[in-house]
C-alpha cells in the first residue's frame, strides 16, 4: 500500500534550517523525510531563495551572495533521508545498518 506524502511535504517544505531543535522534532522529522539541519538563520528573511547542498554542507544564499556552514548529518541520518523516510528505509534495509 502507498502512502501518501506527509503533511509537510504537501505542503512544500524540502528541509527544515534552525539554530535548534529538540531531538524528538529532529528524529520525527528525519523519519518523516524532512531533512533538518542546523545553521546561523540570522541572514535568512521571508522569501529568500534558498539552496541546501547537502553534500558540501552549507546553505546558499545565492541573490546575497552568502553560503552560510551547516552542520553534516550522520551517515545513517543520511541514508534514512534518501530512501524517503524511516519506513521507507526499513523496507528496503529490514533494520538500521549502522557505519562502522
Amino acid at each position: 500500500m502507498n502512502r501518501p506524502p506527509s503533511p509537510s511535504k504537501y505542503a512544500g517544505i524540502s528541509a527544515i534550517l534552525a539554530k535548534s531543535y529538540s531531538r524528538i522534532f529532529f528524529r520525527n522529522a528525519v523519519n518523516q523525510g524532512i531533512p533538518c539541519f542546523l545553521c546561523d538563520t540570522d541572514d535568512i528573511v521571508q522569501d529568500d531563495t534558498v539552496t541546501v547542498n547537502i553534500g558540501q554542507n552549507f546553505v546558499e544564499l545565492a541573490e546575497k551572495g552568502k553560503r552560510i556552514p551547516l552542520e553534516p548529518l550522520s551517515p545513517v541520518m543520511l541514508d534514512i533521508l534518501r530512501e524517503g523516510g524511516l519506513v521507507k528505509y526499513l523496507k528496503k534495509n529490514g533494520k538500521y545498518i549502522l557505519p562502522r
